[in-house]
């Protein structure tokens, strides 16, 4: 898996896959990254254990949501995994 320190230089610019989709592993927080598909669409995502059961949660779209918004976010969703609280759990 290819790791980048996330800028918004870097997501601005980076290419699409031919096909499918290639995902891109922020240096800073390593479960933290953005996916890019071959149609161009870039989403960022955590990647982290919730009571022992590894889980993907997508934080929202680029540019609409930002570099620093989705980093913030992803701090919050390790927080909570690592205390067993997953965001999707209705009691959150």
């Amino acid at each position: 898996m290819p790791r980048h320190k996330l800028t918004d230089a870097f997501l601005r610019n980076v290419k699409p896959p031919a096909t499918g989709q290639i995902e891109y592993w922020d240096r800073l927080i390593p479960s933290f990254g953005v996916r890019v598909s071959y149609g161009g669409r870039k989403a960022f995502q955590v990647l982290t254990r919730v009571n022992g059961k590894l889980r993907r949660f997508s934080l929202g779209g680029y540019p609409r949501f930002s570099l620093a918004d989705a980093r913030d976010r992803a701090e919050q969703v390790l927080r909570d995994a690592a205390k067993g609280i997953s965001p999707k759990d209705p009691r959150c």
